[in-house]
């Protein structure tokens, strides 16, 4: 086996690892690493752990994992030899590099000594006018000697190894150690606190001031006072420290991640309506509605939700509102997905493709808002037999394709519009408030954005090398066709929004200040629910009602469906003003009804129209003022109704007042007759309450019957209270 030989001046870099020659050890290659001085050792088949031979470095050789390069103590000459320059990146650098290429390969060809005289006899002689025209005269001998002996060798010399790095080697770090420490421990500092640059620098030169003036207690006040570097030097090794290390103990890993990372693997697909991303974003744009008086009422940023096929990169629906983001707007935009499209009628003739682009997803790729996490919309969704997939969190990159859509469609629908939002900073420079000056109204943003759908479906994309999203939609549409959804209308009454426990009368729904009814439609719903009303909720004219559920489209009040719990179908009700509220969104009848309040209480508040209706009462009750005292009368027996004391609660007022001390002298009456009055009230005979009721009773009925009264008579051998005098008590205290 043939040994591997290596020029002088040369190492072999083993996984980017420098090691040096040092020979052949019973054939086996002595490999030292020229940073830790270790030999370079690998385990063999046997699992013994070794020096490497020939055959195991020729195979790193033809693997890429080792190389041998040229070693050179010139820092300079290190730098060129392992840069990987190529040769127009080498003329960038140095655009002499090709005339000092020339010169040497002339001298190389013509074997010319390596001496002064014949290197100058050969150029004078060699170096023709022509080359002069185009390079200029040739350098002088010395410096071509020394150009041939340091810069690569004859037939094998690289354009990267002519450039001359004067002035463009970067600078190295601080040789004092101490001020390398402690530049390196201030800009770390600044990088995790998020300050400024200067502030940082202050901090640095600071503390460099006080070491020198050896007022740091942390350090020792050197021999020599250190050179405190100048701003710019630091500026310089400031902007140097930015990587992906230092970005995530000062930002986080999110921020890291989103500034070095890359996105990773897009999503793919494999043909049209295959996966489907649905997002939605503020438009940079403040709209207006126009109320019936001709009132213009700003009403702010609708809502653009957008709908982009991965496959072909289409915009297959698009959806502008104020409603914000809820489990309708998914609906709505499910429903706008299925169903053809109606676009600018001049580009629907010149491409009739814009028209087809449509039908039912296999997999729509939502984000993680509340939307698209309820449970209704979910069940909604697995109902209609299409898979929903949720990115990862905090990932907006997992739909980077969506995310440029969506930007390329609000620029195109916002920019140049009045009423665009722009930075605060440019908005106070020119005096802009795009609440005062934005005059787009809804409809006319719904016609921008339909011709930005457009026009972003007809421009070539870059992912699809350059095809429209269009033609890539239309083709494989050919082929594989259009999936249409199964009873569109049963999905989108799951969507829309339920009103419970509504009440239903012979004259339809009454609901938001408006009538919803159809002679058919009421006659039957309440003849299938009126009778399931239990009796205590029946009218006592005997009209017939009923209570019923109801959804309706937030962004069309023109009907709404009613859930017929008899047949378990849904009844569509249309509201009899057709023309007011034909195409209505609920926000904008809800407007115009505040507008329509706050008109009437500006030409007569409520309190006004209360004292009018109190001057009709008192009129009233002074046309008769017999009656009126009758109703006073009666007003005041009711105060001490039980149900009013209910309600008013007990109207007695406790009056309190601070405690004054007090004897007993005056407590007790000071009277000459204060000691018989308690005795003889004790005294006093006082009837029984349990039998001198009944004897009264008697005695009266006896002496209406003119019978003589019989004394009662008590047990054998007593005598009652009621036949015998009371005792007396003597003066000793004692009975008689």
């Amino acid at each position: 086996m043939a040994k591997n030989v290596f020029p002088p001046k040369s190492y072999a870099d083993i996984h980017d690892v420098p090691y040096r020659y040092q020979g052949h050890v019973h054939g086996k290659l002595d490999l030292v690493c020229m940073r830790t001085g270790r030999p370079y050792v690998e385990p063999d088949v046997d699992g013994v752990v070794g020096l490497i031979d020939d055959t195991r470095f020729d195979a790193m050789i033809q693997s890429g994992q080792a190389k041998v390069r040229t070693l050179n103590a010139d820092r300079t000459r290190m730098l060129e030899n392992s840069s990987k320059l190529t040769i127009a990146q080498a003329m960038a650098i140095d655009p002499d590099v090709e005339r000092m290429l020339v010169q040497l390969d002339m001298l190389d060809d013509g074997n010319v000594p390596q001496g002064v005289v014949a290197i100058g006899i050969f150029m004078a002689k060699h170096w023709t006018d022509d080359l002069i025209a185009k390079h200029g005269p040739h350098d002088k001998p010395a410096t071509l000697r020394h150009w041939r002996r340091v810069r690569g060798r004859a037939g094998a010399r690289h354009p990267r190894e002519m450039i001359r790095w004067n002035g463009k080697v970067p600078r190295g770090a601080y040789r004092c150690e101490f001020l390398q420490d402690r530049l390196a421990f201030h800009i770390g500092l600044g990088k995790a606190g998020r300050e400024e640059r200067k502030a940082a620098y202050a901090a640095f030169s600071a503390e460099l001031d006080r070491i020198n003036k050896g007022l740091d207690t942390d350090h020792a006040k050197p021999d020599v006072p250190y050179k405190i570097p100048h701003p710019g030097t630091f500026a310089r090794w400031w902007n140097l420290a930015h990587d992906e290390e230092i970005t995530k103990e000062s930002l986080g890993d999110e921020a890291a991640r989103q500034s070095w990372r890359g996105a990773g693997r897009p999503l793919t697909a494999e043909y049209a309506m295959h996966r489907v991303i649905i997002d939605h974003t503020r438009l940079d744009v403040m709209a207006v509605v126009v109320l019936d008086d001709g009132e213009i009422v700003a009403v702010g940023r609708p809502w653009l939700t957008l709908a982009i096929d991965v496959y072909s990169r289409a915009v297959v629906a698009h959806l502008i509102s104020f409603i914000p983001p809820c489990a309708w707007t998914l609906g709505e935009t499910l429903r706008r997905m299925v169903l053809p499209k109606r676009p600018p009628k001049d580009e629907a003739e010149r491409w009739p493709v814009l028209v087809q682009l449509r039908g039912k997803p296999k997999e729509i790729i939502v984000d993680n808002a509340p939307e698209f996490r309820s449970h209704a919309a979910e069940r909604s969704i697995r109902a209609s037999t299409i898979g929903m997939r949720h990115c990862p969190i905090k990932r907006p990159r997992y739909r980077a394709i969506g995310e440029r859509a969506m930007g390329t469609v609000n620029r195109l629908v916002s920019k140049g519009v009045p009423g665009c939002t722009i930075p605060a900073a440019e908005a106070r420079r020119v005096g802009y408030d795009p609440t005062k000056h934005g005059l787009a109204e809804i409809g006319q943003i719904e016609g921008l954005a339909n011709l930005a759908v457009s026009l972003h479906n007809l421009e070539p994309n870059s992912d699809l090398r350059n095809r429209q999203p269009a033609l890539m939609f239309h083709k494989d549409a050919e082929a594989r066709g259009i999936t249409n959804l199964a009873d569109l209308d049963a999905v989108m009454r799951d969507f829309m929004t339920l009103v419970p426990g509504h009440q239903i009368t012979r004259s339809g729904i009454e609901w938001k200040g408006l009538r919803f009814a159809g002679n058919a439609e009421v006659l039957g719903l309440l003849n299938d629910l009126a009778g399931l009303e239990p009796a205590s909720a029946r009218r006592a004219n005997g009209d017939a009602t009923a209570t019923v559920d109801f959804v309706h489209d937030p962004l069309d009040i023109s009907r709404i469906h009613v859930w017929n719990r008899a047949s378990r179908d849904y009844v569509e009700l249309r509201c009899d003003d057709a023309d007011y509220v034909d195409g209505m969104p609920l926000f904008v009848h809800e407007m115009i009804v505040e507008s329509a309040k706050a008109s009437a209480e500006a030409f007569g508040t409520e309190r006004e129209r209360i004292a009018v209706r109190d001057r009709l009462v008192q009129a009233k009750r002074h046309l008769d003022p017999e009656q009126s005292l009758k109703q006073r009368e009666a007003a005041m027996r009711l105060r001490e109704a039980p149900r009013l004391r209910q309600i008013a609660g007990n109207v007695v007022h406790l009056h309190t007042a601070p405690s004054q001390p007090v004897s007993a002298y005056e407590l007790i009456p000071q009277e000459r007759a204060a000691l018989t009055k308690f005795d003889m009230e004790v005294l006093n005979r006082r009837p029984d309450p349990r039998t001198d009721g009944k004897q009264r009773r008697s005695t009266r009925t006896a002496r209406d019957a003119g019978q003589a009264i019989k004394p009662a008579a008590g047990k054998a051998g007593e005598a009652t209270s009621k036949t015998q005098p009371a005792r007396r008590r003597s003066v000793a205290g004692g009975y008689k």
